[in-house]
């Protein structure tokens, strides 16, 4: 009697042992299914002209917080979602068009950015900021400083008299 109990107990420890072990490996394969993986972007941005790599351009996903700037060698790598569906990159660097290319299923994207030489305006840097060269009020001289060697305690005395509006 003693050993039909024994054996009753057992087969029921074993049992136990066995769903308990099923349910937490269906449980831990569900978790996984829910969690989100990360895939990696990577690629090269290039100069249209002459292909040469663009150092600090912009690179990011559309409509989100996540960027990457490219390095000396122009390439970069951004750490996305495998969630996100109809994911865009978007590619920018002062001077050149933006381009924004679909993710899709690519793990490399090149992409070559064109010159705006169209967009670019004239611009004049002032002591405190800088302006479009049409909205100046006043006058805009330039000097060559590898002509100027006269010694002088200030900056404004030795550029006095070869510069508009400059007074020692």
């Amino acid at each position: 009697m003693k050993q039909h109990l024994f054996h009753t107990k057992l087969i029921w420890l074993c049992l136990f042992t066995l769903l308990n072990g099923i349910s937490i490996q269906t449980y831990a394969a569900e978790d996984n299914q829910q969690s989100p993986k990360k895939r990696t972007v990577t690629g090269t941005i290039t100069s249209e002209g002459d292909n040469m790599p663009i150092i600090g351009a912009n690179v990011w996903l559309k409509n989100s917080s996540t960027g990457a700037i490219t390095n000396l060698d122009g390439k970069y790598s951004i750490t996305i979602d495998n969630s996100v569906v109809g994911g865009v990159l978007v590619f920018s660097y002062i001077g050149m068009s933006t381009q924004e290319i679909a993710i899709e299923n690519q793990n490399v994207i090149n992409v070559t950015l064109k010159y705006e030489t169209e967009k670019i305006d004239e611009v004049v840097v002032i002591g405190y900021g800088h302006q479009k060269k049409a909205s100046v009020i006043g006058s805009i001289s330039t000097i060559d400083m590898a002509g100027v060697k006269v010694p002088g305690s200030s900056i404004s005395s030795v550029l006095a008299g070869q510069l508009a509006g400059v007074v020692a």
